[in-house]
């Protein structure tokens, strides 16, 4: 404890006993700058004249006093060192600004390329370049506790540009790429930690960019990507985002909080308040909170974002991947469609392919003009909902709960219940499957009851056209129709509570039909999807838990 407490007092002095290069504004009374500007009196007047002598000296430290200054080249840390703001031995990162001069000079600010480099509490504004306008990190550089604001970059990151390094700490605002990340752009396994990226813009991820690393526990919020990921946009199979909120950005095409491509990974973030202007529905455009092809979300809450097209939560495209434990709630879509595409939105969840969406909660989205307000299966094959609780959506028309518009989809152990749509709708407000020739559609262990549609139909609606399989299954009513593959299916009340969950009265306990995808598997509530004991499946996404028998044995 005693040599713990002695190095404390030496970091919080400042490593008075270092060895260090000193740095004031130029004119500062007092001072006659001279090598080795060892001391305040004879401090360097130049950023990158005090790095410069602190490396020929061997020496790792080089302090900036708080003031102005203004480059006319990038400031190049090739050493082990770290500079940083000093103002009577705290940081200072609001008066110590480093200003690079754009359009007077065409220059970023800081490159910075040694793993033991570190820059640390400054003010970093009006930077330009190619890549990084503001700051370049290289072979395990960091960036820490810096305000980077107001830089430019013709291609890569206006603002910090981290190649192999860290950025930890910062706060990234109004920068703008033509390209990619107009906040930070991320390779080579880099990481944005605990960062604030704000009002950035670029064509793609306009918070930021990431095409190898990780952004932890940072706030990503009101970004502009002109066509990808207004938040973020992840495109590597090393890129993953995680514990990190992703508020109120926009873009007009893809993805308005974030874009996940090539087994890019979100986890635990908060996608909220987001917005994809994009109107017209296609493989490729859409995503309010979040557009995903081979992917994977998990543990998100996905919330009030909203797209002009399709899928206000999550548009999942192609091979769209996983999405797992998300709340998906709140999110609009379609509020506008012209040239005629104004119907199937999607405001939950849109499917443009296949893909997974399992132990999701889908719940009081709202489709703005049409068709499927929780979700809605477009197109091509393969798409899956399991163990999902699809509740409270509304639609003006055809299936506030479920839209399958065409292609083939697989419904397991779900529960579809308390959707809405609107007085005059001839269609259902559970699910509605259409008549596209080809279709099929399985609902195996899944609830559909409890729907409304003052017109009637209030739970399923289906066309004659396309194939469908109803398996162990409580529908109202238990179709009939020759499209209709139903075995061990009824139209019982399933006896839900407040929270749709199965009462012990219900003849849903224990009637599911086993698949080998549950061994191991949970609930929505994360409990074993089978009894542990008789081995049987309950029928919807949650699995009934009795109150049990106590026994005193004397």
């Amino acid at each position: 404890m005693k040599y713990a407490f002695m190095l404390t007092v030496v970091l919080l002095a400042g490593w008075t006993g270092a060895q260090v290069c000193h740095v004031v504004p130029p004119g500062t009374a007092g001072v006659t700058p001279a090598y080795p500007h060892d001391s305040w009196t004879n401090a360097a007047t130049n950023i990158q004249t005090a790095v410069n002598a602190a490396a020929a000296q061997g020496w790792t430290n080089v302090w900036i006093t708080n003031g102005e200054y203004r480059l006319t080249s990038a400031v190049l840390i090739e050493d082990a060192m770290t500079v940083r703001s000093w103002n009577n031995g705290a940081l200072d990162r609001a008066g110590t600004t480093v200003d690079g001069n754009y359009p007077n000079t065409t220059n970023r600010c800081f490159w910075l390329d040694h793993a033991e480099a570190v820059l640390r509490g400054l003010t970093i504004s009006n930077g330009y370049s190619n890549n990084g306008g503001g700051v370049r990190l290289a072979g395990g550089a960091v960036l820490d506790d810096c305000l980077v604001i107001g830089n430019q970059s013709s291609g890569f990151a206006g603002g910090v540009y981290a190649d192999q390094s860290t950025v930890t700490g910062c706060l990234v605002a109004a920068n703008e790429s033509t390209d990619y990340g107009g906040g930070i752009h991320l390779q080579n396994y880099s990481l944005a930690i605990d960062c604030v990226v704000s009002n950035n813009k670029s064509t793609t991820g306009g918070g930021i960019h990431i095409s190898s690393g990780t952004a932890l526990h940072c706030v990503v919020e009101g970004n502009l990507g002109t066509s990808l990921g207004g938040g973020i946009r992840a495109s590597g199979g090393n890129s993953a985002v995680i514990a990190t909120d992703i508020l109120r950005n926009r873009t007009t095409i893809f993805g308005g909080g974030v874009a996940l491509e090539n087994n890019s990974v979100a986890r635990d973030c908060l996608i909220a308040g987001n917005t994809n202007t994009y109107f017209q529905r296609s493989s490729s455009r859409g995503g309010g909170g979040v557009y995903i092809t081979n992917a994977v979300v998990e543990d998100c809450v996905i919330s009030n974002n909203n797209a002009y097209g399709v899928g206000g939560g999550v548009n999942m495209v192609n091979n769209g991947g996983i999405v797992r434990r998300c709340t998906i709630c709140c999110n609009r879509a379609g509020e506008g469609s012209p040239g005629g595409n104004d119907f199937y939105h999607g405001a939950g969840v849109f499917f443009y392919g296949s893909g997974t969406v399992e132990n999701c909660r889908i719940t009081g989205n709202t489709e703005v003009l049409s068709s499927g307000a929780g979700v809605t299966i477009w197109d091509q094959a393969g798409a899956v909902l399991r163990n999902c609780l699809v509740a409270e959506n509304f639609a003006p028309s055809n299936a506030a709960g479920i839209c399958v518009y065409r292609g083939t989809a697989t419904f397991e152990n779900c529960t579809i219940t308390a959707n809405h749509v609107a007085p005059g709708s001839s269609s259902a407000g559970g699910v509605y499957l259409s008549s596209a020739i080809g279709n099929l559609t399985t609902f195996r262990n899944c609830i559909i009851y409890g729907n409304t549609n003052p017109a009637g139909y209030s739970n399923i609606y289906w066309s004659s056209a396309g194939s469908r399989v109803v398996e162990n299954s409580c529908i109202a009513p238990v179709p009939g129709a020759a499209s209709f593959t139903v075995t061990d299916s009824f139209a019982d009340d399933p006896k839900l509570d407040a929270g749709y969950r199965l009462t012990g009265e219900s003849r849903c306990v224990n009637a599911g039909l086993y698949q080998t995808w549950m061994d191991g598997a949970l609930d929505l509530d994360g409990r074993p999807r089978l009894d542990r004991f008789t081995g049987l499946v309950d029928i919807g996404c949650y699995e009934h838990v009795g109150m049990g028998a106590m026994f005193r044995i004397r």
